[in-house]
């Protein structure tokens, strides 16, 4: 059993999803990591910062936001 959370950009269109740490596209293959605030590619490059809710790119600006928290129980 996993939180997960839906990653949307700015017209609500989901792209990806957050279970923990990881970032996952909707095929469900990992493409980066969330540490100290910031989104890393799984090459160790900065892509995105979270402000709050907020997914902002490096200059700060909004780009998307994390959908409410919800358990998947499998």
């Amino acid at each position: 059993m996993s939180t997960l959370r839906g990653v949307y950009d700015r017209h609500g269109e989901q792209f990806g999803y957050l279970d923990g740490l990881a970032l996952y596209d909707l095929d469900d293959n990992q493409t980066g990591t969330l540490r100290d605030g910031v989104i890393y590619s799984l090459d160790g490059e900065r892509r995105w910062i979270v402000k709050g809710e907020t997914l902002c790119t490096l200059k700060g600006e909004p780009i998307g936001y994390f959908g409410a928290p919800y358990i998947d129980e499998e």
